[in-house]
């Protein structure tokens, strides 16, 4: 059998074309090395050199072995290097998940792309229920979502974002002109709301701020991303609660306004989490948490 050790020494010798200066370059002594391609020779039964007291040359088997052998040894190694930055999560494949308008998403793949441009980067838009099914059942590497109702236990959630909450209003609304608004005035407004399966968290979150305020919001027309409930505002069809975005304004025909509960601010404000399954093993992924952690706030 052919070992890698037999085709760097031919290498050398061919290269070199001198027995002495390939030994010296192999760093070992010259009678091993000449042993070491007798074998080679009587292993592929073709002479590969032709020998002289002056000088030694490539036979026509050799030169083809030449060019076969550097071809083999840069595939090795070209494969050791692309398996060394796999490992420290420079290459390969990364399956993100993401809330649509996820405020942190822009930043996170710029930083991420340009530390490891040579990762493939697969998205895929999610609601937080099906990020969550994504990561337990290994579809997905990380996710960008809200605080889910009833955590995977198996998951790890770290969070990223502190979002304040603003009310979305047609910007016709009697209360579109005022600086901030008073929860309580909205007691008998017609309300757009994502569905309550696909985030949990999200949804009885803002119900709980209703009923500090004293009321429970008549919702009147539901939508699973949160473009879609801006653009349902901006239709008239109701008010909703929004996370502020510093990255975007509100569309054409919604103002987004800061608002009260009794005369207070606590409280008001929405977690973008990052998730991620710790017993899955992906350098990418780990890549990933780093970058997200230099640019949260």
């Amino acid at each position: 059998m052919i070992d890698l050790r037999q085709l760097r020494q031919f290498v050398a010798v061919a290269e070199e074309l001198h027995f002495r200066r390939a030994a010296e370059r192999l760093h070992m002594a010259q009678p091993p090395l000449s042993t070491a391609i007798r074998r080679l020779e009587e292993e592929i039964g073709a002479p590969l050199l032709v020998r002289s007291s002056r000088q030694v040359a490539l036979t026509a088997a050799g030169t083809v072995f030449l060019d076969e052998a550097r071809r083999v040894l840069a595939t090795l190694d070209t494969g050791i290097s692309r398996t060394r930055l796999a490992a420290s999560g420079r290459v390969g494949t990364l399956d993100l998940t993401f809330l649509s308008n996820c405020a942190i998403l822009p930043a996170a793949l710029r930083g991420f792309r340009a530390a490891c441009p040579e990762v493939d980067i697969r998205l895929h838009e999610a609601s937080t229920a099906d990020q969550i099914d994504r990561l337990v059942d290994g579809t997905a590497d990380v996710g960008l979502l809200r605080p889910p109702g009833t955590p995977a236990p198996e998951l790890t959630y770290e969070r990223v974002l502190r979002q304040p909450l603003r009310m979305a209003l047609p910007v016709d609304h009697p209360l579109a002109a005022r600086q901030t608004i008073e929860l309580e005035a909205m007691a008998g407004a017609d309300f757009v709301a994502t569905p309550r399966d696909k985030g949990v968290g999200f949804h009885d979150g803002v119900l709980d701020l209703c009923r500090l305020a004293g009321f429970t919001p008549r919702i009147v027309q539901r939508a699973r991303q949160m473009h879609t409930v801006k653009a349902l505002v901006a239709s008239g069809i109701g008010v909703a609660f929004v996370p502020e975005n510093p990255l975007e304004q509100a569309p054409a025909g919604v103002v987004q306004k800061p608002f009260t509960i009794a005369g207070g601010t606590d409280g008001i404000f929405v977690d973008l989490l990052m998730a991620w399954n710790p017993h899955r093993d992906s350098p990418t992924r780990d890549r990933f948490l780093e970058v997200v952690r230099g640019i949260a706030w």
